[in-house]
């Protein structure tokens, strides 16, 4: 009986893999990255249209290949505005301001694909409708 299973399933292996495999490998962002490079950004922060004078914007770049990366954090300024060195490729940005608590619309991150260089990013909370 055990010549028999084992007979059966042999062939089912090399099936079993390549399924594994493929779907695996479809789920992986070509955008993600494991690297530790810094890149400039600097934009504003708008809340349901007016800009955010206070709180602070955060960058989360961790993902599968960088999964315990510190998420950057910097103020927001009087004026809306924020700077900022983060890591590049992807990062999920949130805002942490008065006009963002207890807003359960506002809680959702934006996701902002860092490049090498200057970058710059207005983070617009809600997100506009697509």
């Amino acid at each position: 009986m055990r010549l028999m299973n084992s007979r059966f399933l042999a062939p089912l292996c090399p099936c079993a893999l390549a399924v594994v495999l493929g779907c695996s490998s479809a789920k992986i962002d070509p955008e993600v990255t494991g690297s530790t490079a810094e890149a400039n950004v600097q934009g504003t922060v708008k809340v349901r249209g007016k800009l955010v004078s206070n709180g602070e914007v955060m960058f989360d770049p961790a993902n599968i290949s960088r999964p315990t990366a510190p998420v950057r954090k910097a103020p927001i300024g009087k004026d809306g505005k924020y700077s900022i060195k983060a890591l590049v490729g992807p990062n999920t940005v949130t805002v942490d301001s008065k006009e963002t608590l207890g807003d359960s619309t506002l809680q959702s991150g934006d996701r902002f694909v860092v490049r090498d260089g200057e970058n710059t990013f207005d983070v617009v909370l809600p997100p506009p409708a697509q």
